[in-house]
């Protein structure tokens, strides 16, 4: 079943907080899912104990698992759960290298900063590219992650990352981007993914539509309807 990697040599890209949010989705929806936290940090693990020990349901299912054992792992676990998340660490680790290796998505996410787009650049050239000499099928969907919520701000940031990724070819840039809201930020301190937050302000409604247009556009990406070796997409949401 696919082996799904969140990650990027860039620490700070909201990789776990896009992590924790799709498994808790795909849970919701009744497909059997593995998380398997690979960061030293254990971002993810700390979420999924926390949200354990407040009994919050769906139980989302997670190992921890670094140095080189990571790929043998992930496709064992593959065979057993309909879809494997694998939140890799923030750096170019052997940990990051070997989940690729096995992967069928790489979700990488990038924030509009020229770090992001120099660790982006470096992470093309110097991994994906490597990577594909390998998995020749691997797929990669660009999610633009912290923009900005103010419209006309978000906008100049969507142009500008869409003019740079439009260099690169062979991967995919969703449509869909998420915002930095400070709803992302109370789910995680309760152990909860965006869409199980309570309330009806207009915020919280917006982290959740962005938070399920993403995991809609990466099933689709799953599933092969998007393409897999173009550019930038016209039409990048509102």
């Amino acid at each position: 079943m696919p082996i799904i990697v969140v990650g990027s040599s860039k620490g700070g890209c909201g990789k776990s907080t896009i992590t924790t949010n799709l498994i808790t989705m795909h849970q919701a929806k009744g497909l059997g899912s593995l998380l398997i936290d690979a960061d030293p940090q254990r971002s993810s693990s700390n979420w999924v104990a926390l949200r354990a020990s407040r009994g919050l349901t769906p139980e989302v299912v997670a190992m921890e698992k670094t140095g080189a054992d990571l790929k043998r792992s992930a496709v064992e676990m593959a065979k057993h759960y309909e879809h494997v998340f694998i939140d890799a660490p923030g750096h170019n680790s052997p940990e990051l290298r070997a989940s690729l290796v096995v992967a069928d998505v790489l979700l990488y996410p990038v924030k509009p900063s020229n770090f992001d787009a120099w660790v982006f650049h470096q992470d093309f050239e110097d991994l994906i590219s490597n990577v594909r000499s390998i998995n020749e099928g691997l797929k990669v969907m660009v999610v633009m992650n912290g923009l900005s919520p103010a419209p006309a701000a978000r906008g100049q940031e969507v142009l500008a990352l869409r003019e740079f990724l439009s260099a690169y070819t062979g991967l995919y840039v969703s449509p869909h981007y998420v915002c930095q809201r400070s709803s992302f930020i109370t789910a995680a301190r309760e152990g909860r993914a965006v869409q199980e937050l309570p309330g009806k302000a207009d915020s919280l409604a917006r982290a959740q539509m962005e938070m399920e247009s993403v995991h809609t556009e990466l099933m689709k990406v799953l599933a092969g309807e998007r393409p897999e070796a173009s550019s930038v997409v016209e039409g990048v949401q509102s």
